[in-house]
């Protein structure tokens, strides 16, 4: 039999086009799949929608198989979301071409074999010469130690926080959790709420999926930032931590 295993996939984009007229696009991903180019195109997953980002660092990943020793063919489309109670589940050329930011068609091949496992290219649209931003895919082989269904649930507090708005404000403090990938690199695993002007802020129970946060190994580095949300600008560190999910469960209550 020919060996598979299972590949989670993560995405970046970058400098994507601007499709609103009043605002940033409203970045999704979805991804696609054939076996051979002369079949049609099969829905595999899709992201989350991020508002108003053309540097959007998505979240959710799409986990698929991957054959070792054969073509499957991918295609990436980056969508703009028009009506948020209506997410794609597939790409119709014909209506979805209007709100495309981008695409890029490649082997499932390409991605898990670039280097550091962390394929980038610039992205297509139906306008040629045009500049559609590029995309980032990283590649990962879920561990056979790793078990599927596990979370990990957090109730996060701060204390004493940093004030960033001004003299006379305090902070409105959210909190990004990020994994070290082998190579280096970090991938956004999980975005809080934003707690309005507060230093000891508490946030609403965090569910992490275990699959997606260590992947099976326990010690496997995990950074925590703090930042202060500003509507009207990018937000500004109030501090990080870096810990693993051995010692979350360690130093729980």
């Amino acid at each position: 039999d020919i060996p598979k295993t299972k590949v989670k996939l993560s995405f970046k984009c970058f400098d994507l086009v601007d499709k609103d007229w009043l605002s940033k696009s409203d970045p999704i991903i979805i991804l696609l799949e054939r076996k051979t180019q002369n079949d049609e195109w099969t829905f595999i997953g899709r992201t989350e929608f991020l508002k108003d980002n053309q540097n959007p660092s998505f979240n959710e990943k799409i986990t698929l198989e991957y054959t070792f020793e054969s073509k499957q063919y991918l295609q990436i489309i980056v969508l703009d979301v028009d009506d948020e109670r209506n997410l794609p589940t597939k790409y119709v050329k014909d209506s979805d071409e209007t709100d495309l930011l981008g695409r890029v068609e490649c082997l499932l091949s390409e991605v898990v074999g670039a280097r550091n496992s962390t394929f980038d290219k610039e992205l297509t649209g139906n306008k040629p010469g045009r500049k559609y931003g590029r995309i980032r895919v990283q590649s990962e082989e879920i561990a056979e130690t790793a078990r599927v269904g596990d979370t990990l649930v957090l109730h996060m507090q701060g204390k004493d926080l940093a004030a960033k708005d001004g003299l006379l404000g305090k902070s409105d403090p959210f909190l990004v959790f990020q994994r070290r990938m082998p190579d280096g690199t970090l991938v956004k695993l999980h975005t809080t709420e934003f707690v309005s002007q507060n230093l000891n802020p508490e946030w609403k129970e965090i569910r992490l999926d275990m699959l997606e946060l260590c992947n099976g190994d326990l010690a496997r580095p995990v950074i925590i930032e703090c930042w202060d949300y500003d509507s009207m600008s990018s937000p500004d560190s109030i501090g990080d931590v870096t810990t693993c999910v051995a010692d979350l469960i360690a130093h729980r209550p």
